[in-house]
């Protein structure tokens, strides 16, 4: 019943306002309604002295959680702080039905309030219980509030989060009061229970459906968090079993026990270079790991010309010496096909079986029955690999290179490519806060580190410019190419101009011959709309120097190896991430000349556009760049899909001030369940089932 969608409801003269919630809220189901919880709630009992009560009878309740309050009354007192140089207003509010008050506070803008002394008033606030007394900070002051029947009918009014673009349709907080009411009626003694029942009577908790209709719908203040407890309750609980869960799934794995024939002969004959100190000393980890029966969850994080391939490389053959098969997927076919003759090139005279898989292969069917039967022994693609008719016969390592674009879902699709998960290292210059904050603060992750760079890497200059000072860049971009023979890369953020806030590669091809004359420099584009002959055309003219300056998007910033390049000149550097700009820096810095990189941004930027530039100019270490990102846009959903963001569920379980007990009551719990050895008896809810896996990316 939870999974009927949405349309299904018995409103026919709504129908087409149920289509504007489903599109602008993503209600498409019931469920998805009943868990559209009321961002606040507005108290219209009269009364302060019942607010007092309530303190006194639940005190662990410490606060009122998202309460609004709404009470009419006079203020009779007025009192001025100075405090570090501030002047803070403390005014008396009563309600004329006892001697009970509220604190009113003000810390700025307060002088209007001697004017509403000693007068009937309306206050609107939320509500804080501080050194034994009730306050408001700041309170809305009104003389009269505007009509609402559902103010009578509630005695906590719910409010909900709507966006400005769905009121012009004429949804309204009582359209959404009114949906729920509709649902809760149709799924009365029809939502299951998914708690184990010993553990709701043990802790006296809310059933499922009562907790639902409680969390729209109080009837009191302790009915709110009655709910609150339960809901919040129910989350911990399975986010805990899922945690143990996940501990028992990873405990029992493939070790690499053996090194063999293949990875010794690679090692003592076949390698090109002289391993690096900081690659010596990640391989040795990564070997360590390897070695057990956990399997190893790591993220190598390494700047662009560090040597992480060669790293995946003797980790892909230590799984073959133990007979494995391993994977190795990147997200362009430009760099799967670059790896492809890498990875060829090295290995070619120790006979191992490496196959390259694209979505644009004519063989595919030969190539997956291989794969099946366990003929090949390293694949090497793009998202061709997670395909479901992609079936390994003993798939042991997976390998995700610039694992930072890739979503949460496309990785744990590696986690069903085996009776058991496969071992995961993921690759990356710039890591995906989600996968930082796993490896830095949760431990679920480890984190191993190139920080070593061949020779020729320089530092590159990073330079932020308005774009109305553009032409000055282009100058200096034209004196480098005349006097140095080096070449440019020019970036832009779209192809054809349909977004006029920002520039793009049609328009940028057609004005750049006012100023490169364009007999004089050999000037073309790249993009993802081309054909991959004319794009492979493209890279092979410009690797070749027959092309000076590339006009381009972002499919340069992975796969492309240069070393004549020496500037790199980003447009509208503001509508990039950081992972995006510092990867796109990577493009140039490869040889022994000066290297720049330009930002030039529109005039009109935000804070936190302008904190990326900042970022970006003063930092060109990817593993400092990734920690600052981590800051400015949060870790996103360590149990959901999300790879930033700042995690709401979070947010709002602190701000219920009960979270200690509830905490408290999940651990006993949890220790219960243990004690009697009952976990895997524990049916874990659809809701959080697939959390179980998606818990374990990073």
């Amino acid at each position: 019943m939870l999974d009927t969608p949405i349309e299904s409801l018995p409103l026919r003269q709504d129908k087409d306002k149920i289509k504007i919630i489903k599109k602008y809220l993503n209600i498409k189901k019931y469920k998805d309604i009943l868990y559209f919880y009321p961002k606040n709630y507005i108290y219209t009992k009269k009364k302060i002295s019942d607010l007092y009560k309530i303190y006194n009878k639940n005190k662990y309740f410490n606060n009122f959680n998202n309460i609004t309050i709404k009470i009419k009354g006079i203020i009779k007192k007025l009192k001025i702080f100075n405090k570090k140089e501030k002047k803070i207003l403390l005014a008396y509010f009563f309600d004329n039905t006892s001697s009970d008050y509220i604190f009113l506070i003000w810390f700025k803008k307060f002088f209007f309030v001697k004017n509403i002394i000693n007068k009937n008033i309306i206050i609107i606030g939320k509500i804080k219980f501080i050194n034994n007394r009730f306050q408001i900070i700041h309170p809305l002051i009104k003389k009269e509030i505007k009509k609402n029947n559902n103010y009578n009918i509630f005695k906590l009014y719910p409010e909900y989060s709507l966006k400005n673009k769905i009121k012009k349709y004429g949804i309204d907080n009582d359209f959404i009061i009114k949906i729920i009411k509709n649902i809760i009626k149709i799924l009365k003694n029809k939502i299951k229970e998914n708690l184990p029942l010993f553990i709701i009577k043990k802790f006296k908790i809310l059933n499922k459906e009562e907790s639902l209709n409680k969390i729209h719908f109080p009837s009191s203040i302790e009915d709110l968090q009655k709910s609150q407890y339960r809901l919040t309750f129910e989350k911990l609980f399975f986010y805990t079993l899922i945690y143990i869960i996940r501990k028992k799934k990873i405990y029992n794995n493939y070790p690499f026990k053996k090194i063999g024939y293949y990875f010794k002969n690679f090692y003592k004959n076949l390698l090109p270079f002289n391993l690096t100190e900081s690659q010596k000393k990640v391989f040795k980890e990564i070997r360590i790991d390897l070695n057990k029966k956990l399997q190893m969850n790591r993220i190598l994080q390494g700047d662009v010309g560090s040597g992480k391939t060669i790293i995946a490389v003797m980790s892909m053959l230590l799984a073959l010496d133990n007979n494995f098969q391993s994977c190795l997927m990147v997200p362009t076919e430009i760099l799967a096909v670059q790896h492809y003759f890498f990875f060829k090139k090295m290995l070619n005279k120790i006979g191992i079986n490496i196959v390259l898989l694209t979505n644009k292969i004519n063989y595919k069917k030969e190539i997956l029955k291989k794969i099946n039967n366990g003929i090949i022994n390293i694949i090497i693609g793009t998202h061709s690999i997670i395909n479901n008719s992609v079936k390994f016969k003993k798939l042991g390592l997976v390998i995700i290179d610039e694992q930072h674009r890739f979503g949460v879902i496309q990785k744990s699709k590696f986690w069903c490519k085996n009776k058991k998960p496969p071992h995961i290292l993921t690759m990356s210059a710039t890591l995906i806060p989600r996968s930082l904050h796993l490896s830095l603060y949760k431990k679920q992750t480890k984190l191993s580190i190139l920080n070593d760079l061949p020779n020729n890497r320089k530092k590159i200059n990073t330079i932020h410019f308005y774009e109305d000072k553009k032409i000055k860049v282009y100058k200096f971009v034209q004196k480098i190419i005349d006097l140095k023979k080096e070449q440019v890369y020019f970036i832009y953020p779209l192809v054809k101009n349909n977004n006029k806030k920002y520039e793009n590669i049609e328009n940028a091809y057609k004005n750049i011959f006012s100023f490169f004359n364009k007999k004089k420099y050999k000037i073309d584009i790249l993009h993802g709309g081309m054909n991959y002959i004319e794009k492979k055309k493209n890279i092979l003219k410009f690797l070749k120097g027959k092309i000076q300056i590339l006009l381009s998007t972002t499919i340069v910033e992975l796969g492309i190896d240069n070393n004549n390049a020496s500037i790199i000149v980003i447009h509208n550097a503001e509508k990039f991430g950081l992972s995006q700009l510092h990867q796109l820096r990577g493009r140039v810095g490869r040889n022994n000349n000066k290297n720049y990189c330009f930002l030039l941004t529109k005039n009109n930027m935000s804070l936190k556009e302008k904190k990326r530039i900042k970022i970006l100019c003063k930092n060109n270490d990817g593993l400092k760049i990734s920690k600052k990102d981590l800051k400015i846009r949060g870790y996103g959903d360590l149990m959901g899909i999300k790879q930033s963001g700042f995690n709401n569920f979070l947010k709002k379980i602190k701000k219920i001030y009960l979270y200690k007990k509830i905490l408290k009551d999940v651990k006993k719990s949890i220790f219960f369940i243990m004690k009697l050895n009952i976990i895997d008896s524990i049916k874990i809810d659809k809701k959080y089932k697939k959390k179980i896996i998606f818990s374990n990316i990073n």
